[in-house]
């Protein structure tokens, strides 16, 4: 019987992932942040369902592993996008994988079978990142403190990041005269790691 982040990643991965506006989400990253913001609270809504809160223990699920959807913001290039983290609740939130939610789809960090050009692209992007999630962990330790402390609802995660210096305000201008193309959405691959 499966447990219940087998179950959000199985509702993920039929439900939700297939009907986003990869495209318009790409745009709404570097605008106004609308659709953005519907597409985390879906993810949001969808976990708290399968889990049955927001706050969760290792308890949840049978190995300790879940799944919660959040935003990763680049060091360098201060660009946000939506993402999926597999943690680890046994381990006091230990991340052992995201998923970027991108123009590209979905887009597994580390992924062999990603096209280099497009791992070269999400590195160049999002990597190193500061990330939050919508899902409360108590005795995460993983989490910089200003993360732990905030109101990390879907509509004011994105503020977290709020970055107005001019690297940020070059990018998002950038941004505005590039054509995105959505991409064919991928299913996630296995998010928890064999032990």
């Amino acid at each position: 019987m499966p447990d219940a982040t087998e179950k959000y990643e199985a509702y993920l991965d039929e439900k939700i992932l297939p009907f986003i506006n990869y495209g318009k989400l790409q745009i709404s990253y570097e605008t106004d942040l609308v659709y953005a913001k519907e597409v985390l609270t879906r993810l949001h809504k969808a976990m708290v369902r399968f889990y049955g809160s927001k706050t969760l223990s290792e308890e949840v699920s049978e190995d300790g592993f879940v799944i919660v959807p959040g935003v990763v913001c680049g060091k360098k290039s201060g660009q946000m996008c939506i993402a999926l983290f597999s943690l680890d609740l046994s381990s006091s939130g230990e991340h052992w994988g995201t998923d970027f939610i991108c123009d590209r789809g979905v887009v597994t960090q580390g992924d062999d079978t990603v096209p280099r050009h497009i791992a070269e692209e999400i590195t160049a992007r999002y990597l190193p990142y500061d990330y939050a999630y919508t899902a409360v962990i108590p005795g995460d330790i993983h989490l910089g403190y200003q993360f732990q402390r905030r109101d990390k609802s879907p509509e004011n995660l994105f503020g977290l990041f709020k970055r107005e210096d001019s690297v940020h305000a070059k990018i998002k201008e950038s941004m505005k005269t590039v054509a995105t193309v959505p991409a064919k959405p991928k299913k996630r691959g296995k998010s928890k790691p064999e032990r």
